[in-house]
């Protein structure tokens, strides 16, 4: 990435997209100047835009004293007929470090609408659709179609610890998809929270590859063939070398197809945010962008695969809280 450099106030390009549900709609491609067709649909929702509005942020404070109720299962606010989520701001860049110090490598993070998160302090947040690109299959047809969410949409740990587990003698590493802490929010807490139960009904169990396959030859910490049924699930180190997704390089080199934007909530959460900022020279903004976890092992037991702000792929401690989630799903629309 070229020029950086920390901004003060939040630039953001303002990206017109055409979209309704099942739409195929064309996205400038910086990296060849071509378009490409890319089919997007919208399924579920989950928390995305900062609430600014001063207006109805007090009248749904107001609500919640005089005893508007959050949704038992989402925890979400229900208030002249949208729907709200409320959290408290846990940033990637934090003023201060640990003991309480004022950190040196702090640098403000700013919501799309300019407003400079705090840490620590409460926000809401609007409930929307989850837009998807869709990787492989026609949503047309009624044919299985895999879906990648275009945004990340959280932060979190792959695993809450890295230690080497073990059992019946074989060991587990702290990389393992199958027994992350990510795996069971993705298919327990997000699952229920993003999708009804007339959605659900679109989403199919997938068989899903953790071993060798998905990963690349060498890693020593992979099982040699390791699967498991999920409802939601990451893409692999495979899955992201793979030319049948319309990536545009493979492995190392940076590809803007693999960046992935983060919301306002993504950033809320704690997960990492670029800040540098479009330059006239610049083909592609990364202002935003941020790392995601791939659900393939890597080269060492404490690390799982992740795809960078970049584009490119490397490798993150399972327990970096600040690495972005983007959810993937199988489903059959027709």
């Amino acid at each position: 990435m070229k020029n950086a450099r920390r901004i003060i106030l939040s630039v953001l390009s303002v990206i017109l997209v055409l979209m309704l549900a099942l739409s195929a709609v064309a996205c400038s491609d910086p990296d060849f100047g071509t378009e490409v067709d890319y089919t997007y649909v919208t399924l579920g929702q989950y928390p995305t835009r900062h609430l600014s509005d001063r207006t109805t942020i007090n009248g749904l404070k107001t609500a919640i004293a005089n005893g508007l109720e959050a949704d038992p299962v989402t925890g979400y606010y229900t208030y002249n007929n949208s729907i709200y989520a409320k959290a408290t701001a846990s940033l990637y860049s934090k003023p201060l470090d640990d003991k309480g110090k004022k950190n040196s490598a702090y640098y403000p993070i700013y919501f799309e609408d300019g407003t400079m998160i705090e840490e620590g302090e409460e926000y809401f947040f609007i409930v929307e659709p989850i837009k998807w690109r869709v990787l492989s299959g026609d949503p047309r047809t009624g044919d299985e179609v895999l879906l990648l969410s275009e945004s990340v949409l959280t932060a979190m740990a792959f695993n809450d610890e890295s230690v080497v587990l073990s059992t019946g003698g074989n060991p587990i590493y702290a990389g393992d998809w199958a027994h992350s802490d990510i795996r069971a929010f993705l298919n327990g807490d997000f699952y229920n929270k993003a999708f009804k139960s007339g959605e659900k009904a679109f989403i199919q169990d997938t068989v899903v590859d953790y071993g060798k396959g998905s990963t690349h030859a060498d890693s020593p910490y992979t099982a040699e063939e390791a699967t498991c049924q999920d409802k939601v699930y990451l893409l692999s180190y495979q899955d992201l070398v793979d030319k049948n997704y319309k990536w545009t390089n493979r492995v190392l080199k940076e590809d803007t197809r693999k960046v992935a934007k983060n919301t306002d909530y993504s950033k809320a959460m704690g997960a990492y945010s670029c800040t540098n900022v479009k330059e006239k020279d610049d083909e592609f903004d990364f202002y935003d962008s941020t790392h995601w976890w791939l659900r393939s092992t890597a080269d060492f037991a404490d690390r799982a695969s992740v795809a960078t702000a970049p584009g490119s792929i490397g490798s993150a401690v399972v327990t970096s809280t600040f690495i972005g989630v983007r959810p993937a799903i199988t489903v059959k629309l027709g």
